[in-house]
């Protein structure tokens, strides 16, 4: 496996939900927004939780935003994260582990783009080289046979005159036999390795030496070229500049997985490897699972023969099978060999020591102290019973009500003033049906426009207009895409109320999660009471009219 591969699944993997969170943790230059015992809430605290809501880049100018409420969401966090210390939660193996994981993927990311990102650098000219060689068009025709002697017999009746679909109908045992073996016109990447290259350093009318493909010996004739259509560089940048980076970050990645190897002291067990039988047996076998003999070491890092048939059982059953064993055990060991040359590199870099990535580790910390702390002290005190769902499912009915039904007709027109023609009709008496049967444009026009029973949340951009019309009233026209409409209520359900039975997981989820946040919030003004809260109201004013012109100037009264 490449270090590009490699670091690339580590950066799917990183993709992290950086959860609100109050780390305690100043860059420089930084102000706070409060004091919970001393330790601050900073201004980067707060950004992060307002970027969370999404709310930073899209507050609207009605919308009122209460800054004083993620405030004091975020010192509710700091004083329950300061009480998961006090309970010694860090130390929890779970939370150890998980961040040591979390250190050594963000470390991964961070050399990966140091080594290779920041170092592959795209010129036009490489460019335009790379979108003409992927985008040139080459017609094909090919014959296969099963024999080299065959397959040279037929290429020289060809270059003697002969033709060559004819010859392709007559002995070809591939797919495009039928075809004369005419392939049409294709692409570079539509071809296979074996014969790419060839076929396209061939001009037209050529005929290249008898190739040997995995599927038999093969003669190919090029019969036309397309080059690449004439593009500007910004649009060969688009669409080719993601792809020849790719190509280009494997070939440096590469590169640097060598001078990882050449700068470590590497020792494999080569003797012990060949001993070692690849089978399912031997992965299921616990003989090896107790084995603790070292089959490579880079310095500290070991693979032991226990780690090896302990990741062998991930390995699917099929792949154990059809795998030539040696060939699999030497890939393993050299994947696991680029793995933790990739690690180690990038745990001795020692990023944590950088402001940023401190901050983002102090951020998963507390991210975990937090869930940690739900499992073991918010959850246990909620207690569920079905008399209890029973009566938070009774005291909450309004969020259980069914979607509403609506039985509706509609005509549906392409001019905006025959639609005003059409609406002045139905407001003069005219017959709806009669009216959609006639002059509608959609296919409900044979059925007088009748759709039937449909609920609100299907009804889409009529859905605002039918939920305010009474039975039997039309709308006004309603314009969506170019086409204009006129919608008749004619029948409307009942409220009703969703089965309890039907949907008690999601009444659980509810009543789980309304009492976890009066638990949580109960906890943490206990806390609160023992401890020293300070804002910096100054400080917040000034933010609120630098990113949130509308917030109420009351919001601070409240402390």
């Amino acid at each position: 496996m490449s270090l590009f591969i490699l670091l690339r699944n580590y950066m799917i993997i990183g993709v992290l939900l950086l959860l609100a969170a109050c780390s305690g943790f100043m860059i420089s230059g930084e102000k706070p927004v409060a004091w919970v015992d001393g330790v601050p809430v900073t201004e980067g605290d707060l950004k992060e939780a307002l970027k969370i809501t999404h709310r930073t880049e899209a507050v609207r100018p009605e919308e009122h935003l209460d800054l004083m409420d993620y405030v004091n969401k975020l010192i509710d966090d700091r004083l329950i994260v300061q009480e998961a210390y006090r309970m010694g939660l860090d130390k929890d193996p779970w939370v150890q582990n998980k961040m040591h994981e979390y250190n050594l993927r963000e470390s991964v990311v961070r050399l990966y783009k140091e080594e290779v990102q920041d170092r592959v650098w795209v010129s036009d000219d490489e460019m335009r080289r790379f979108y003409n060689e992927q985008m040139e068009e080459t017609h094909i025709r090919q014959l296969t046979v099963g024999t080299e002697e065959k397959a040279l017999n037929i290429r020289d009746q060809i270059e003697a005159g002969s033709d060559m679909a004819t010859l392709a109908r007559e002995h070809s045992i591939d797919m495009f036999k039928d075809k004369g073996g005419d392939r049409g016109f294709l692409r570079r990447w539509q071809l296979p390795e074996s014969v790419r290259d060839i076929a396209f350093s061939l001009k037209a009318g050529q005929l290249p030496p008898v190739i040997k493909t995995p599927s038999g010996y093969q003669i190919i004739k090029i019969e036309e070229k397309k080059p690449a259509p004439e593009k500007s560089l910004e649009e060969i940048r688009q669409v080719a500049e993601k792809h020849f980076r790719k190509k280009k970050e494997e070939a440096q990645g590469q590169e640097v997985l060598k001078r990882y190897h050449k700068q470590a002291d590497i020792v494999i067990s080569e003797d012990l490897l060949a001993e070692l039988p690849v089978s399912i047996d031997a992965a299921r076998d616990e003989k090896w699972a107790k084995d603790e003999r070292p089959i490579v070491k880079i310095g500290e890092e070991i693979l032991t023969v226990r780690d090896f048939y302990q990741q062998l059982k991930d390995i699917p059953d099929s792949k154990l099978v059809a795998d030539n064993p040696p060939d699999l055990k030497r890939k393993f060991v050299d994947n696991w060999i680029d793995r933790k040359l990739v690690d180690v590199v990038a745990l001795n870099r020692h990023y944590e020591q950088d402001a940023d990535f401190g901050r983002m580790l102090k951020y998963y910390e507390e991210y975990l102290l937090k869930k940690l702390f739900a499992q073991k002290v918010i959850y246990p005190q909620i207690k569920i019973s079905d008399e209890l769902l029973k009566d938070y499912y009774d005291k909450h009915r309004d969020k259980y009500l069914k979607p509403v039904q609506y039985r509706i007709r509609q005509i549906t027109v392409s001019d905006e003033a025959q639609s005003r023609a059409i609406l002045e009709q139905l407001r003069g008496g005219a017959d709806f049906a009669w009216l959609a049967k006639n002059k509608s444009e959609d296919g409900l026009a044979e059925k007088g426009g009748d759709r039937g029973w449909i609920s609100e949340d299907k009804l889409f951009f009529l859905s605002k207009a039918v939920s305010a019309l009474k039975v039997g009233e039309n709308s006004d026209v309603l314009s969506e895409g170019g086409a204009y409409y006129i919608v008749k209520l004619e029948a409307k359900s009942d409220v009703d109320y969703e089965d309890l039975e039907q949907i008690k997981d999601v009444v659980q989820r509810d009543y789980v999660k309304e009492n976890y946040e009066k638990l949580w919030t109960d906890y943490a003004k206990e806390l609160r009471q023992d401890a020293e809260v300070r804002m910096n109201d100054p400080f917040i004013q000034e933010l609120k009219e630098r990113f949130l012109p509308t917030v109420k100037s009351s919001t601070l009264d409240k402390q």
